[in-house]
């Protein structure tokens, strides 16, 4: 059979797109969240690809675009994810037509700065170990959750407190102008992007706290919702933060305590809070490859900024 792969052109092939993505990973998805991920507000066009035999969508490949830094400088990151074909057409021949490198090359012939990304699970470990052995400027390391409890150094969250925000609020962005020196290499956090990813996600809903020390708001931090019962729960997800290094911890167990949780449970990379917290395996690793001379592979070690809420398992 012969089989072609292109870009994927949103009027004739999403619906074939959902249907396949129904196939093979099992769950249903709407259109409306389709949308939402893959045609974000800083881009008018989808980036992905399909492979089709005739006139049927047995394969996909997409690339999410999101505004981020590395190196002093403005980069736009790429997040892969939804690499899928039809089990009834899987063969050598076809995953070399939705061959990964042509996205690539399109993505370096457009954007000058660009480093690619993704989170996978074991299930995609060869796909993106391929896709690590074509440059030396790729890098692959293992995520964890981290599980901060409510109980614990009382005096160093003293004065801190949480205050819910809507995700208009004006500081979201005095923030991120002050704390971005804190993100060598990662998105950017301003309020643009906060109500694209979590205010309009169009199945899940979540919270935002403001952080406050004497008044004084100094960070923020993205929440699931919490019991409608207001009863302690054994633990919350806090999808998103961005917070003064320091203040990282403290704000967490105060977040236990507010939200009424025995621990909060989140991402973040290698170095990002203090030693001697619980860590746990979860199976995922975090991939990423510059297209950037100047953002080699030795740049991303211990600089690499990322939250749970980055990972593309939990946008579906």
């Amino acid at each position: 059979m012969q089989f072609e792969s292109r870009r994927l052109v949103p009027e004739h092939d999403v619906p074939q797109v959902l249907s396949l993505f129904e196939r093979v990973f099992r769950k249903r998805v709407k259109r409306a969240q389709w949308d939402w991920k893959y045609l974000p507000p800083w881009t008018r066009e989808p980036w992905a690809w399909v492979a089709t035999a005739g006139q049927r969508v047995i394969g996909h490949m997409g690339a999410v675009p999101l505004r981020g830094q590395a190196a002093g400088a403005d980069t736009v990151f790429f997040q892969l994810g939804d690499v899928m074909v039809d089990e009834d057409y899987r063969s050598p021949e076809l995953y070399h037509q939705l061959n990964p490198s042509r996205l690539i090359d399109e993505i370096r012939r457009r954007h000058s700065r660009v480093i690619l990304y993704g989170f996978t699970s074991k299930r995609l470990t060869l796909w993106y170990s391929w896709l690590s052995s074509t440059s030396s400027a790729s890098a692959v390391e293992p995520v964890d959750d981290w599980i901060v409890p409510a109980a614990g150094d009382a005096e160093s969250a003293e004065g801190l407190e949480l205050r819910e925000w809507s995700w208009e609020t004006p500081e979201i962005d005095e923030i991120w102008t002050r704390l971005q020196s804190t993100i060598p290499i990662g998105l950017v956090r301003d309020r643009t992007f906060l109500a694209w990813r979590y205010q309009r996600h169009p199945s899940f809903k979540y919270r935002l706290y403001g952080v406050y020390r004497d008044n004084a708001a100094l960070g923020w931090l993205v929440s699931g919702m919490p019991d409608k019962n207001g009863a302690t729960v054994p633990n919350v997800r806090v999808h998103d933060l961005l917070l003064p290094p320091d203040v990282r911890l403290p704000a967490l167990r105060q977040a236990a305590r507010t939200l009424k949780a025995e621990v909060v449970q989140l991402w973040l990379p290698e170095g990002a809070l203090p030693a001697g917290l619980e860590r746990r395996e979860t199976g995922w690793q975090l991939m990423r490859l510059s297209l950037t001379p100047d953002v080699p592979k030795d740049l991303f070690a211990g600089r690499t900024y990322y939250t749970l809420g980055e990972a593309d398992e939990w946008w579906w």
